[in-house]
């Protein structure tokens, strides 16, 4: 046979031009040997390539109990970058026109942090709605797969050598595919409602938070009321100190007086002094307290009016008919009843899942792919559609579906006593807000009484300190009086003030 035939056309004569790797007896179609000391060495050195590169966390972690963990400075760049990033945005204001009470509010809900994090809240329930709703439409998509594979397959023919054929396949396969759910026993109506009373419920305290900001901005702003007036009680108490201290040195002048009354005297001064000190301190911290309740840098110098404002007046609806015009105004209550029914629509959803559900899914395919052989191609196109009807029956799943029941069925019961809870608490913080704004209406009539009577005696007991007829502890005991019947009168005041807000707060009738 004559053995220097020349290949097939396409093929290629291996194995006889050269060294090589050992060559494998003809028709034998393992691959080349290989030492498995070798296999065994390099899966050996991946393992332990894999194992060095592992992370270990032990570095995270604090590395004594007794020191404290230094923090990466890093971090703290970031801290300052997230601090520059959220800059109070502070609206135009006029800056030379103190503001009143009703302009810190409307600043305050445009500025408090709290309020925007509350509406984001509200936000995102909004688009839980949403996303639940999307359940009722199909789905529809659209898939692209491509790709090329070659084969190289060597075949031993006997009497002609070795023998390569290459085979080469690509495929462009576009694909369109729909998915409907048609029906499924109420699942996602259930959902639906839950999604929309969690969404209210979360509009109910985006008012909360506007109401609780109000109540905030309107508490601190009174207490700064109580400590300017108190500071400038203290102003005044220090200059009656002055007053007495003169009076004092000019008794011991004309001999009417002695060291020991003058002494008394400059001790009453010093204290008064502390008392002012102190006052203007107080005053300053109510004021940064209000800045900040507002939404504005505490060091800020935006200008605050705190001038006399009208008493309220005494409440004159009856308690129960308030208490029960109350409650459904409340926040709390809103959301207690929205809360037992996101609940029930929740179980509802529980139940559905042991009913069948039908749906529908669709898909068309294209494939632009082919085949070629040694470099003779072959177009290979196909066509693929697929249209079901799916019915899916629940049967058995361990008892998932009734502990999902079950403890739906828990969260109703508990949505219903904490509503019965929630009302218990607002009559009760009704009640306590109705009696505190009585008792702090009479009590500013009260303190007004003390402060008139302190300074009548203040004024007769200097006078007669004077006149010479009186003595400087009766002078000094008279005017701690008046300062502490001043400051309770401020304060009695602010809390009047207060009371009515915080009245209006758990009547739900904040505006």
């Amino acid at each position: 046979m004559d053995t220097n035939r020349r290949p097939v056309a396409g093929c290629h004569r291996r194995g006889r031009e050269g060294p090589g790797p050992r060559q494998l007896p003809p028709g034998d179609r393992r691959m080349p040997y290989r030492s498995l000391r070798g296999r065994v060495a390099a899966a050996s050195a991946l393992v332990i390539v894999l194992c060095g590169c592992s992370p270990r966390m032990d570095s995270l972690a604090p590395a004594s109990s007794v020191t404290e963990w230094d923090v990466p400075v890093t971090l703290t760049d970031q801290a300052q970058q997230a601090l520059g990033a959220t800059d109070r945005p502070m609206p135009a204001v006029h800056r030379d026109a103190p503001h009143d009470l009703p302009a810190l509010i409307d600043l305050a809900q445009r500025l408090n942090p709290e309020t925007r994090v509350a509406w984001e809240q509200a936000r995102v329930a909004a688009h839980a709605v949403d996303a639940a709703s999307a359940e009722y439409f199909p789905q529809i998509g659209a898939g692209l797969v491509m790709g090329r594979g070659r084969s190289d397959i060597t075949y031993d023919l006997p009497g002609l050598g070795s023998t390569t054929v290459d085979n080469t396949a690509t495929a462009t396969v576009p694909t369109v595919y729909a998915e409907w759910l048609l029906y499924d026993s109420g699942g996602r109506d259930a959902a639906v409602r839950l999604a929309r009373r969690l969404a209210l419920s979360e509009n109910i305290g985006f008012n909360l938070a506007h109401q609780e900001t109000v109540l905030d901005v309107t508490r601190e702003y009174h207490e700064l009321r109580s400590a300017r007036t108190q500071a400038e009680a203290a102003a005044e108490a220090l200059a009656n100190s002055r007053r007495i201290l003169a009076a004092a040195r000019a008794r011991r002048d004309q001999g009417l007086g002695d060291v020991v009354e003058v002494a008394q005297a400059e001790q009453a001064l010093a204290q008064a002094q502390l008392d002012d000190l102190r006052a203007r301190g107080e005053a300053r911290s109510a004021r940064a307290a209000l800045l900040a309740s507002v939404g504005v840098a505490p060091d800020d110098d935006l200008a605050i009016a705190t001038g006399p404002m009208p008493l309220p007046v005494e409440m004159t609806q009856r308690l129960d008919g308030l208490v029960r015009d109350a409650l459904v105004h409340r926040p709390d209550i809103l959301q207690a009843v929205l809360n037992l029914q996101a609940q029930r629509a929740a179980q509802a959803g529980a139940e559905a899942e042991f009913r069948p559900k039908v749906g529908v899914v669709a898909s068309l395919a294209r494939n632009e792919g082919g085949l070629a052989i040694n470099g003779n191609r072959f177009d290979l196109p196909a066509t693929d559609s697929l249209a079901l009807l799916t019915l899916e029956v629940p049967i058995f799943n361990g008892g998932l579906r009734e502990s999902r029941r079950s403890a739906a069925a828990a969260e109703v019961a508990g949505a219903e006593a904490a509503l019965a809870a929630v009302r218990n608490e607002a009559e009760a913080a009704i009640i306590t807000a109705y009696e505190g704004m009585r008792t702090a209406v009479e009590a500013v009539r009260s303190a007004e009484s003390l402060v008139a009577a302190s300074r009548r005696t203040a004024e007769a007991t200097l006078s007669a300190y004077r006149e010479g007829v009186g003595n400087l502890p009766d002078v000094l005991a008279a005017q701690n009086g008046l300062l502490d019947a001043e400051q309770l009168a401020s304060q009695a005041r602010a809390d009047a003030h207060v009371s009515v807000a915080v009245l209006a707060f758990e009547t739900g009738n904040f505006q």
